[in-house]
C-alpha cells in the first residue's frame, strides 16, 4: 500500500536512475516499516521546468510524497524520512536541500491492496496468513 510519488523536472533522471531510486525507496520502506517489498509502489511524475515554485520563485527541486499506513511511531517516521533523503541523495547525486519529502498517514482500513482491505497495524501477521495464497506474488516481490 505504500505509494511514493517522486515529482522531478522533466528529463532530470535517466531510466536507470529512476529504477535505482525505486529500488532504494523500496529497500528503505521495507526495512524500516517491515512491509513486504511487493507492496511498495513508486511512481515518477515529471513536471515542466518552471512549473514548480518555492516562495513564489521557480524551483527545479524534487518532491517525494509518500502515502503510508498510519500508526508508525515518531522515531520510526524520522528514521524513514532520513533514510529516504539519504538514499535519494546518494542515488541521484542531488543535494538534500533540493529535495522535499512529505509523508501522509492513511488509515490502513481505508486502503486496498490486491483487492483486499489492508490490516490495521499489529494485525499484519494474521492478515498475511489469511491471504497468503492470494498475495503470493506480492510477498515474494515478483
Amino acid at each position: 500500500m505504500p505509494i511514493y510519488q517522486c515529482h522531478v523536472p522533466a528529463g532530470s533522471l535517466t531510466a536507470q536512475t529512476r529504477a535505482a531510486v525505486a529500488e532504494a525507496i523500496t529497500d528503505v520502506h521495507s526495512t524500516v516499516t517491515k512491509a513486504p517489498r511487493g507492496f511498495v509502489r513508486v511512481i515518477f511524475v515529471e513536471y515542466r521546468r518552471n512549473a514548480y515554485f518555492t516562495a513564489g520563485k521557480p524551483d527545479n527541486g524534487a518532491l517525494i510524497l509518500g502515502n503510508i499506513r498510519a500508526g508508525l511511531a515518531r522515531a520510526v517516521r524520522a528514521e524513514l524520512l532520513e533514510k529516504l533523503s539519504n538514499s535519494w541523495a546518494s542515488t541521484t547525486g542531488q543535494d538534500h536541500r533540493e529535495l522535499v519529502i512529505g509523508l501522509s498517514d492513511i488509515d490502513p482500513t481505508s486502503a486496498m491492496e490486491a483487492g483486499i482491505i489492508m490490516p490495521a497495524r499489529g494485525e499484519e501477521a494474521q492478515w498475511l496468513e489469511r491471504h497468503r495464497d492470494h498475495l503470493a506474488q506480492f510477498l515474494t516481490g515478483q
